[in-house]
């Protein structure tokens, strides 16, 4: 019969995980409950914990069971328990669980003491009340402080995480000197899982002194170069908040902000191609562009890791081109407008429009390529394209307000002299299609009409001058 039940269960678990359901079945597993068994009752347990948040009154019929296995012998039967009664979420569970519970936190197994330390933040979630009447949150603190157990630690960390998420107004984790010690040591011998966890606490704790921000950065530094990339982003957040930000105790010349400037960007960099996944280079390439603002050495002068690839989604071309108009250099600027001229020629209209206007920033820093750019911005204007048109006038009028050198200037006046010749149907663009084109836009008709009021039109364009009247008259009316 024994041997029945668990070739049954085994059916019945199987078909749970690729979506069946079998809530149904619930009062009849219940049954299997009461066995020796280890197996069995590893999968009831399994299937309890799956079922008890849809069916949590049919779950509260096995309390006694439940109780019960939280005092047997095996460690893992007891563990199984709490975390299957920290499951239930109804107010009655709670009757029957702070007494297995607290025999839990206090368990000579370390297994035990981990899944009664995540039970305390369900317990949390019931009821604030309770959970702190019983001194749950003391015995996680207790726990943080003798405890030396990697596992153990890193769940009362996540449990004190999620409980200060949902009740910021409770202080639940206070971090000293000899907690902060604690932490980096057993950070070397924690699963990734549980390394993130004191990432996260790292990063939220302000260090008194220098000492104490030396020792997290030193601890922090070799995450680096971790295969998980959710343990580099978070030992990123530890190291510009300890190292970079202007609340750290690390003044900006020393040796430590200096290594840390030096090592943060590689890791952000590799993240931002294939085969990171494109959530990840989104999220790489937005620290990437917070980060070089901070620190504009951050990452070199090599732009090519953020030039778009025809793979790439949309929003991660966008980021990319936002990183490229931050690290643009003298140096690099060759290699970039090619790049962003392409990328105005795209398919999409918002991804176009936002590189010409990156060409334009990247003029008002490196001025002397601006006749480049210009020449650039006159090819896309011959593409027709109204949107086109209508973000390179908004440009040049952009760069024009922004420039401080009188040539610049001229070579602007000189450029759109070229681009409003009128009545010239040897040329594709002319005063009638700018004209046109910023019809759309009301934005890019002021720019047209900035940039036609800087022309030194003379009586020898008369016909420039009229089709310039004639313009504004138009647009006088429609007011």
């Amino acid at each position: 019969m024994a041997l029945l039940r668990k070739e049954a269960m085994k059916k019945v678990v199987a078909g749970m995980t690729i979506g069946k359901d079998f809530s149904p079945l619930f009062p009849d597993v219940l049954k299997c409950m009461q066995t020796a068994d280890l197996e069995l009752k590893k999968l009831v347990y399994l299937y309890l914990i799956n079922y008890a948040k849809i069916q949590p009154e049919l779950a509260i019929l096995a309390i006694n069971t439940f109780c019960k296995d939280s005092e047997d012998s095996n460690p893992l039967v007891r563990s199984l328990s709490i975390r299957t009664m920290g499951c239930i979420r109804i107010p009655q569970i709670l009757d029957y669980i702070i007494e297995p519970l607290r025999r839990g936190l206090k368990d000579g197994h370390p297994y035990v003491r981990k899944s009664a330390a995540l039970c305390v933040a369900k317990v949390f979630d019931l009821s604030v009340e309770v959970a702190e009447d019983c001194g749950f949150l003391d015995s996680l603190q207790e726990l943080l402080q003798v405890d030396n157990n990697p596992m153990v630690i890193s769940n009362v960390l996540a449990a004190l995480s999620d409980i200060s998420r949902h009740y910021p107004d409770i202080d639940v984790l206070l971090v000293d000197a000899s907690l902060l010690k604690r932490l980096l040591v057993l950070l070397n011998e924690c699963s990734e899982w549980g390394q993130i966890f004191i990432l996260e606490t790292l990063a939220k704790y302000m260090p008194l002194n220098v000492e104490e921000a030396e020792a997290i950065v030193e601890g922090v530094l070799p995450r680096l170069q971790h295969s998980n990339q959710s343990i580099v982003m978070a030992s990123i957040r530890v190291l510009v908040k300890q190292g970079i930000m202007k609340e750290s105790p690390l003044t900006a010349n020393h040796p430590l902000r200096t290594v840390i400037c030096r090592k943060l960007g590689a890791p952000l960099v590799a993240m931002t191609s294939s085969p990171t996944p494109a959530e990840l280079q989104y999220v790489a390439l937005r620290c990437l562009n917070l980060l070089v603002q901070l620190v504009p050495q951050l990452i070199g002068s090599d732009p090519r890791p953020f030039f778009a690839v025809y793979t790439d989604p949309a929003y991660v071309k966008v980021e990319k081109l936002e990183v490229l108009a931050l690290v643009t250099d003298d140096e690099s600027v060759g290699r970039v407008l090619p790049e962003l001229a392409d990328c105005a020629k795209d398919v999409d209209a918002s991804l176009a429009a936002r590189a010409v206007r990156i060409m334009a920033r990247i003029t008002e820093r490196v001025t002397h390529w601006t006749s480049h750019v210009l020449d650039l911005y006159y090819d896309l204007l011959e593409t027709l394209n109204p949107v086109t048109i209508q973000q390179v006038v908004m440009a040049v009028a952009s760069i024009y307000q922004a420039a401080s050198l009188p040539g610049v200037r001229e070579a602007i006046k000189h450029w759109f002299a070229r681009v409003v010749i009128v009545n010239e149907e040897d040329y594709n663009v002319n005063f009638g299609v700018i004209s046109e084109a910023c019809a759309g836009d009301p934005l890019a008709q002021a720019s047209f009409i900035s940039l036609i009021s800087h022309l030194d039109i003379d009586e020898n364009d008369s016909d420039l001058l009229e089709a310039t009247i004639a313009y504004v008259a138009t647009l006088t009316d429609n007011f």
